[in-house]
């Protein structure tokens, strides 16, 4: 991917903030107060202080789904996600015929249906180089790698009683550059002399975005979910490593100009049918909101092709998304066309699902409601308690999904 459209992106947003109209004042960002919010909505958006939230999006031409916002979902409290997490290790351990979670697979043993379906998307450059595959990665940096699962737990994380249908999930890691000082991976090889290369940082993650449109165009679907992908965890402490970023203003503008970089991903989608994306933005914490301003000012910029396909659920869960679309997507056809993006760790599919741990991520959270999903991470970890999980190779991941039954494709740059 060229770097001219991350620079015409960040070119657009450093005009927009000169601009004497558009000029944001000092201080902290924040949310649109009531007042704001119904003056007229040209002024709002244009004042760079004010953080848009569904109020403002739905008056800049972008389709919403109110239903959620502001319901509380999630388990009601941390007994409930401990008898999920610990019943979905059971039902693994179980279904892989295993002497107990933690023991390896048999590799004489039935391998369960789904793992026919597995697909390495194997990018060319996860042999050699900062984005290789290999020591402390499963996966090179820009490979993505895709399963069929089943929603076994709903929004509440309920256990679903009715049918539950194939979807497709897809695994790519995104890019670590501000989890904290010691585990932020990627900040080194973006910056320069401790401070970020924003176009270097920008331009990897539109590319690897630019991949999964391409991963989705392979696999045919007809309904991608999204989230604010990257841009939780591995942001959140970027001032610790790089101080500039403590500036309230240059955080936001980072956020702004990451969530252009992906419109544009998502506008390179050349198929003759493209998807519908579903984007689920979270309004409750601060950091929630800031994704969401950033999403609602890039998409209500995007072209009308884009905006057309583009639905975004105020508050909503991602796996009971994919599990509402497969249900209705099932009594049409029996081909799975709904996919879910999940924040994948390269070092372990699901990271630490298992353990009690990680309560608010994205992977972990998705893998303990679904034991199918566990199950294939399980088997495409190789996971045993005694593995020495810094001495991969690159021939590991690959190896072991032929050895399953799956496939491997190459994705060209």
């Amino acid at each position: 991917i060229s770097s001219v459209c991350v620079w015409e992106a960040m070119r657009a947003h450093r005009d927009w903030s000169r601009s004497p109209r558009r000029r944001p004042a000092s201080g902290p960002v924040t949310a649109p107060s009531a007042a704001a919010a119904g003056s007229g909505i040209g002024e709002v958006a244009r004042d760079e202080k004010v953080l848009l939230g569904p109020v403002e999006g739905g008056k800049l031409g972008l389709r919403w789904d109110t239903r959620w916002l502001a319901k509380t979902c999630g388990p009601t409290d941390e007994k409930v996600r401990n008898r999920v997490r610990c019943g979905t290790k059971e039902k693994v351990a179980k279904e892989l015929m295993l002497a107990h979670f933690g023991k390896p697979f048999d590799s004489h043993a039935k391998l369960p249906g789904f793992c026919k379906d597995m697909v390495l998307f194997a990018a060319a450059d996860r042999r050699a180089g900062d984005t290789a595959a290999g020591g402390p990665y499963l996966m090179g940096r820009n490979d993505i790698v895709c399963v069929k699962a089943k929603a076994d737990y709903d929004k509440d994380w309920k256990f679903i009683k009715s049918k539950r249908n194939n979807f497709w999930v897809m695994h790519a890691a995104a890019l670590n550059i501000g989890e904290s000082k010691s585990t932020a991976a990627d900040f080194k090889l973006f910056s320069i002399h401790g401070s970020l290369d924003e176009m270097k940082y920008l331009n990897a993650m539109q590319e690897l975005m630019c991949s999964i449109v391409k991963a989705c165009q392979r696999l045919q679907v007809r309904h991608v979910i999204l989230f604010p992908f990257g841009m939780g965890a591995f942001l959140r402490n970027l001032n610790q490593l790089d101080p500039r970023y403590a500036d309230a203003s240059r955080m936001q503008g980072l956020r702004r100009k990451l969530a252009t970089c992906f419109a544009t991903a998502l506008r390179s989608d050349s198929s003759a049918s493209p998807p519908k994306i579903h984007l689920c933005l979270r309004f409750s914490s601060l950091e929630e909101k800031q994704n969401g301003d950033a999403f609602i000012r890039a998409l209500s910029e995007a072209p009308l092709d884009l905006k057309n396909r583009l639905q975004i659920w105020a508050d909503g869960d991602s796996l009971q998304i994919a599990h509402d679309l497969s249900a209705r997507q099932a009594a049409k056809s029996a081909i799975t066309d709904v996919l879910l993006l999940n924040g994948a760790n390269r070092s372990l599919i699901g990271n630490h699902w298992f353990t009690g741990g990680a309560k608010r991520a994205i992977d972990e959270n998705l893998h303990r409601r679904s034991w199918t999903l566990s199950a294939s991470a399980y088997l495409l970890n190789n996971y045993s308690d005694g593995r020495d999980r810094a001495s991969f190779t690159p021939e590991d991941l690959p190896s072991q999904i032929e050895k399953l039954g799956g496939r491997i494709e190459t994705l060209s740059p």
